[in-house]
């Protein structure tokens, strides 16, 4: 795809592939113009919204949004840059996307959120709190475990 940009006249052209680094109308070709375009409208792209609850005890919600098509990952770290989780590795399409990370087992603390598409890379900071319910069954499972 071709893409001029005059002021605010945008002309996209598709031209037909007939060699390396040679392209030819025909085919497949056709040209797009507009002369009102709003440039923000026409950038595709990808943010990596917010999760919910944060902190969190035992999983959250992390929702990212799609302008376009894309492949997607999302990722888990800890603070030691070690990964803990792949929550998403395919291909999306565009609109709101949510994904859950359970967090049971795992550590309390600061970890981050990594989204990885065609379009950048986002991060962002998610604290795990201590749940002592979880604590306690820890304890009394360990404790029945030494019985035996």
């Amino acid at each position: 795809m071709l893409v001029e940009i005059n002021g605010d006249e945008v002309d996209m052209t598709w031209k037909h592939r007939t060699g390396p680094n040679l392209f030819e109308d025909g085919g497949d070709s056709y040209t797009f113009s507009s002369g009102t375009t709003n440039m923000q409208e026409m950038q595709t792209g990808s943010e990596l919204l917010y999760n919910y609850p944060n902190p969190f005890r035992s999983g959250t919600m992390i929702r990212y949004q799609l302008s376009a098509y894309s492949d997607v990952e999302l990722r888990i770290y800890d603070l030691t840059g070690r990964k803990v989780s792949t929550l998403v590795n395919d291909t999306r399409i565009e609109g709101l996307h949510e994904a859950e990370w359970n967090t049971e087992g795992m550590q309390p603390g600061i970890y981050i959120c990594e989204l990885k598409t065609g379009y950048g890379r986002q991060v962002m900071k998610m604290i795990t709190i201590l749940d002592k319910r979880s604590l306690k069954c820890n304890w009394l499972l360990q404790q029945v475990q030494a019985l035996y």
